[in-house]
């Protein structure tokens, strides 16, 4: 019987992140084929700060945008994840008693690096999957930064709307009717 991976999360002691992604990926590269995947997801922040001089500058950095937390992509398994508890660093696995709940599709989605990339093509029909506007179908008008512009018929009327683009996925063509 085959099991199929799932986005899991390990609760870390703080600024330990990193560390425990690494053990993570070096037991994925020493053959514990059950691990998949291994994220800690980061956001590059700018940040204005003063250099030596005293004047004023321009730095970016990694901000972990979920911190004390690492995503993991396996297949479960009770000895892998009793080991996995164990690692330094580790304080739990996120979930209601004493194994991990893996993450619905509706949570992966909302987690941006988790999340398979969609390419967004402006012409495009897509369908809203979160917001004021949930289960719309429009045409893609135009891309900015994080947004698009999607063209809609709401009550009979051609209106745009902006919607992030994580809540637009592509209509396939049965979903159409």
């Amino acid at each position: 019987m085959a099991v199929s991976a799932k986005w899991y999360i390990l609760q870390t002691t703080p600024m330990y992140e990193n560390s425990v992604a690494r053990r993570l990926r070096a037991m994925q590269e020493n053959g514990v084929s059950q691990i998949h995947d291994v994220k800690v997801i980061t956001e590059t922040v700018t940040k204005q700060c003063r250099n030596r001089k005293g004047e004023p500058d321009l730095r970016e950095e990694d901000e972990k945008e979920f911190p004390c937390y690492v995503f993991i992509k396996m297949e479960f398994e009770q000895s892998l994840v009793s080991m996995l508890r164990r690692l330094e660093g580790v304080l739990r696995w996120v979930g209601i008693g004493y194994n991990p709940d893996p993450l619905s599709d509706e949570e992966i989605a909302k987690i941006p690096g988790l999340s398979e990339q969609v390419q967004h093509v402006v012409g495009e029909k897509y369908k809203v999957s979160s917001g004021p506007f949930e289960g719309f179908i429009g045409i893609l008008q135009q891309i900015e930064n994080t947004k698009g512009k999607i063209l809609m018929n709401v009550f009979g009327r051609d209106i745009a709307v902006d919607a992030p683009l994580a809540a637009l996925q592509p209509v396939l063509l049965q979903d159409t009717d």
